[in-house]
């Protein structure tokens, strides 16, 4: 065995905060657990659909994202249902949604929130603009570009980044166009979509851009597109995606806006389905603490002999994975609030 597998195969290690500081303990997973999951890697991915939290809204009527109000009770729910996404799920890979809450939003900052998927529903302010400045809106997009697999959901007036404008309508169905039919969003693991409705009281459409257009809606103006340069997907509205738009309430999938939701993730998720390049090898664990179990997030920084580091931070909502070099030795440190680092 060689002195890598030595470290990663301990089952656990423990480390003792300061005499005010409550004991912390780090867990591995033991290495022959993910033997297991490296010769079943589809089964074992998670993707992280990171967002911009509701917190960064600044007017009256917000509640376009995750955490929103008009997102938390309905698509969140469904994604985080294991039975959509999950082990026994439709799609048997799970969903973690992940609040980009450092501000600006950067290129480290979505680097280290170990972002699979990026969504930016909706922030506006009719005083303020740009509640979402313009350089995070291009970190996102220069995050998308840097690899193939990494995808951003952008909505309305946001999209004006990657060079599309939002126009106002009154129509509120929308039909897949030929190309958006023989696309896995269409037509994907949930199911068809041949129409959906796009609810609220500001109805928009896309103008501009390069886009595949996706759909249109009653009038011919295109309602959703995958922009060609970045393989994103772009939204005229945000309340495709939301219960004021069409979403139903809970976990289950019920009508077509659910279905073209679920699909979104699903595509999201058909990306990010690699398998591990010769040499490396894929690691989880988790930081909690050694008396009340409580799970940590913390920044987790990695080392190599070069001194050549990374940093993520650990995972509230349960495992947290990364891909290192086989046959290498590292060092994990681990910071947490009211407690003495730990290092390995």
């Amino acid at each position: 065995m060689s002195r890598y597998n030595q470290v990663i195969s301990q089952n656990k290690i423990s480390y003792k905060s300061n005499p005010l500081s409550i004991l912390g303990r780090f867990y591995f997973l033991q290495f022959l657990i993910f033997c297991f999951y490296l010769i079943n890697i589809s089964n074992a991915q998670t993707l992280r659909v990171c967002y911009i939290p509701d917190a960064r809204s600044t007017y009256q009527d917000h509640g376009y994202t995750f955490d929103g109000q008009y997102m938390a009770g309905s698509g969140a729910q469904k994604l985080l249902n294991e039975e959509n996404f999950g082990s026994k799920g439709i799609v048997k890979h799970k969903v973690t949604l992940v609040a980009l809450s450092d501000i600006p939003i950067s290129l480290s900052t979505i680097s280290k929130a170990n972002c699979g998927a990026v969504f930016v529903g909706m922030f506006y302010n009719p005083q303020s603009p740009e509640v979402i400045r313009v350089s995070e809106l291009n970190a996102i997009r220069d995050w998308s570009l840097q690899k193939k697999e990494n995808l951003a959901v952008i909505c309305e007036s946001h999209a004006a980044v990657w060079g599309y404008e939002r126009m106002d309508s009154e129509s509120k169905i929308s039909m897949a166009t030929g190309e958006g039919e023989k696309t896995k969003i269409f037509d994907g693991p949930f199911g068809k979509v041949p129409r959906f409705v796009q609810g609220g009281h500001a109805i928009g459409w896309l103008k501009g851009g390069a886009p595949v257009i996706l759909s249109k809606n009653e009038q011919g103006n295109t309602s959703m597109a995958f922009d060609k340069v970045t393989g994103d997907i772009i939204l005229g509205d945000v309340d495709i995606l939301t219960s004021l738009g069409g979403i139903s309430p809970g976990e289950s999938i019920n009508n077509n806006n659910d279905i073209l939701f679920a699909n979104i993730w699903a595509y999201a998720q058909e990306l990010t389905k690699k398998p591990i390049p010769p040499g490396k090898v894929k690691i989880a664990f988790r930081v909690f603490d050694k008396i009340t179990s409580d799970k940590i997030v913390a920044p987790v920084i990695i080392t190599d002999k070069a001194v050549s580091s990374i940093e993520i931070d650990s995972d509230s909502s349960g495992i947290t994975s990364v891909s290192l070099n086989n046959k290498q030795v590292y060092r994990f440190q681990i910071r947490a609030a009211g407690y003495q680092d730990y290092f390995t």
